[in-house]
């Protein structure tokens, strides 16, 4: 379902772009520039969503370990520590993407 949910954002980007909370005023660009900033905004949204399905694949794995053995192992925990780790750099890739688009597209 995740991978679905991927592809249908990768799809409908140029739709979805009124969703997210971005600074950069597309109306003020050009095409073709405005194609750079969508698609490098979705380039960052799409290895994020990589990287915590990932992550959540792996907590699934160790779910399902866990009811096999019927106790909850200690490296479950250590499972649930990349997720929280994500979210932080996400967060300062996105406030820099934010930077960079608007030195580079003059905004």
């Amino acid at each position: 379902m995740a991978q679905l949910t991927i592809l249908i954002m990768f799809r409908f980007r140029f739709r979805m772009w009124r969703f997210l909370n971005v600074p950069i005023d597309l109306s003020k660009l050009d095409e073709k520039r405005r194609t750079i900033a969508v698609n490098r905004y979705f380039d960052l949204l799409l290895e994020f969503s990589l990287e915590m399905g990932l992550c959540l694949l792996l907590l699934e794995i160790g779910a399902f370990e866990c009811m096999r053995i019927g106790e909850l192992v200690w490296w479950y925990y250590l499972l649930l520590l990349p997720i929280f780790f994500l979210i932080i750099p996400f967060m300062i890739a996105y406030s820099k993407l934010n930077e960079e688009l608007e030195r580079e597209l003059g905004i």
